[in-house]
């Protein structure tokens, strides 16, 4: 069972990475227990609800595909763009890391004053 803090009605997108995360997990899981494990739940604290999802086939390939793009970012040394999706920023875990409004003002010219906080910062 994976616990997610947010709601369960969300876009198909983002429902998409929570299933690939469990099932992640659940790969996992097989590894270290040697059982197969065909399904997972995902909790969702802000409704109170649950949401089972089946270790299928394509999500085990995904995982696989997912796994295999990381790879490939660590061995080239670069980290994937920040979303253009900026709702997607503030819950992230890793927006330290990413610093997505960094990127945004250095794309828009920003040079010299980047890491100035911005006229709106607290």
């Amino acid at each position: 069972m994976e616990y997610k803090k947010g709601d369960r009605h969300k876009s198909a997108s983002i429902a998409s990475c929570d299933d690939l995360q469990l099932a992640a997990q659940a790969l996992c899981l097989e590894e270290m227990t040697s059982r197969a494990v065909l399904e997972g739940a995902i909790y969702y604290a802000a409704s109170k609800r649950r949401r089972i999802v089946a270790v299928d086939a394509a999500l085990r390939q995904a995982v696989v595909g997912a796994v295999g793009a990381v790879r490939d970012m660590l061995r080239a040394g670069t980290m994937p763009a920040p979303t253009a999706d900026e709702r997607r920023c503030a819950p992230c875990s890793l927006r330290d890391r990413c610093q997505p409004d960094a990127l945004r003002r250095l794309a828009a010219g920003a040079g010299a004053d980047l890491f100035e906080p911005a006229p709106d910062a607290p």
